[in-house]
């Protein structure tokens, strides 16, 4: 196919380029302390104790926004997911710790990263309902991308495409919630403390 030879050649770049950035970063600058921090940081169950405190106290002042937001959260990830399995399907591009070598057990393909891709569509579907805090939640999906990244579960060029496909996901959901909003006026009850129902 035509199509496969002009791509192949930038692809084959673009991953050469990726795996060089990953080895200066990954194998020949992080300290082994860091690498223990961003394992701890990725191990998803560690990040469930801050959104139980957040739902507790949100549920006490909203509590039927809170349930909205919190099954509108629960289909976004459904889907983010979704996208990522179906690209690592599509790429089946092998983890860093399977090609390097440290493992015989790949666990799984690597490109998109489905942590950055989830918490990315996460931060933007989030952010457009609490826009004061917005700043955070893209944050917190940097760090996640970053720690998978250090961890060794992921190349740079992973957790970027991650993020990307992961921001335009929030963002088909975030106009999808919005629309739907129009049409069923509790939806727009997700606001942030003390601001009025309507719209954001």
């Amino acid at each position: 196919m035509i199509w496969l030879q002009i791509f192949q050649p930038l692809a084959l770049s673009l991953d050469r380029i990726d795996r060089e950035i990953y080895q200066q970063i990954v194998l020949y600058s992080d300290p082994v302390w860091l690498r223990e921090i961003c394992t701890f940081i990725v191990k998803t169950g560690n990040v469930f104790p801050v959104f139980f405190v957040f739902f507790a106290i949100y549920g006490s002042k909203k509590p039927r926004a809170a349930f909205i937001l919190f099954v509108a959260t629960l289909i976004l990830l459904g889907l983010s997911e979704s996208v990522a399995s179906a690209l690592k399907d599509v790429f089946q591009r092998r983890r860093p710790v399977y090609q390097m070598g440290f493992f015989i057990s790949d666990g799984g393909y690597s490109f998109p990263s489905a942590h950055a891709l989830n918490t990315m569509a996460f931060a933007v579907f989030w952010a457009s309902r609490f826009k004061s805090s917005a700043h955070w939640f893209y944050v917190f999906s940097i760090i996640i991308g970053f720690a998978r990244m250090l961890a060794n579960f992921h190349f740079p060029g992973d957790i970027l495409a991650g993020w990307v496909v992961g921001y335009f996901v929030g963002f088909f959901f975030a106009f999808l919630f919005n629309w739907l909003g129009k049409k069923y006026p509790p939806l727009n009850e997700v606001t942030e403390f003390g601001q009025a129902t309507g719209a954001p």
